[in-house]
């Protein structure tokens, strides 16, 4: 493991390599931050292994996340339930990254919210292209975990009803 640079939430937009998702989920703000803190949610619908350090998500806390091969150490820079969470990797066996940040930004609206996933990178100099691939790989498990996700966060409430539209400004 290797240690990063850290990315604040502000920087986000300076990094070269950056992907954006957004769903509309039929879950309340609230019910989508209550998935967050899980764990095994993660698991169950990004395909990742979380571990929250001493299990209280909060600024500063600090999650281990393992992808495949991968394990990341990530700092919680931003965490106000319901409404945003930020987190940039601070340590990781990656070598194709110098910085890797992530941003959770949810609004609610009359039937659920609208979630709107960032993350953006600096790869390694002889990563550019391979990292370039993983931030597409992450972007395309983000956006078919949506259903999986609102799944989760709505618990017993109601089945799923994930739709994907294009949503205006």
């Amino acid at each position: 493991m290797r240690n990063l640079d850290p990315v604040w939430p502000e920087a986000m937009d300076d990094l070269p390599l950056r992907v954006t998702e957004t769903a509309r989920l039929f879950c309340t703000p609230s019910q989508l931050f209550s998935s967050f803190e899980r764990a095994m949610d993660w698991k169950a619908w990004m395909g990742v292994e979380v571990e929250w350090g001493d299990g209280k998500v909060e600024d500063g806390a600090v999650r281990v996340v393992r992808m495949g091969p991968f394990v990341m150490e990530e700092v919680v820079t931003v965490w106000r339930p319901g409404a945003e969470l930020s987190m940039y990797v601070a340590r990781s066996n990656n070598p194709l990254l110098v910085q890797f940040a992530e941003r959770w930004t949810v609004q609610g609206t009359s039937t659920g919210c609208v979630a709107v996933w960032e993350a953006a990178l600096r790869p390694a100099s002889v990563g550019h292209v391979l990292a370039r691939r993983l931030l597409w790989s992450l972007a395309t498990a983000a956006h078919s975990g949506f259903t999986e996700l609102e799944r989760l966060a709505l618990g017993d409430e109601a089945e799923a009803r994930f739709t994907t539209e294009e949503l205006e400004p």
